[in-house]
């Protein structure tokens, strides 16, 4: 095991557990859904001239961004230990929350 701080890491390394692994393929899964339908809307709102069919699309956007977002924690999180962050980047998914 590694050591940090003259400690002996108490945690096993860190890595995608099944829950985890289980929770990406899902975000994966819902962005590519959420992708599809927001191309279909901006082209749909294109030919249909309609101002708020476009306007959902963006709101899509913002669902992906978020997705996006809580896969870069997911990533983020799976980080090992250094020096300075004896805990890993375990926070990132508390911060990928907000």
């Amino acid at each position: 095991m590694p050591f940090h701080h003259c400690h002996r890491d108490p945690l096993p390394p860190p890595g995608l557990t099944p829950e985890r692994l289980h929770a990406r393929r899902q975000l994966y899964a819902a962005c590519a859904v959420c992708f599809v339908f927001m191309a279909g809307e901006v082209v749909g709102g294109y030919l249909a001239h309609s101002l708020a069919i476009m306007t959902d699309a963006a709101h899509l956007l913002a669902d992906v961004g978020s997705m996006m977002g809580s896969l870069f924690s997911l990533w983020l999180s799976t980080r090992p230990a250094t020096r300075t962050m004896t805990f890993g980047w375990h926070r990132s998914e508390t911060l990928g929350a907000l």
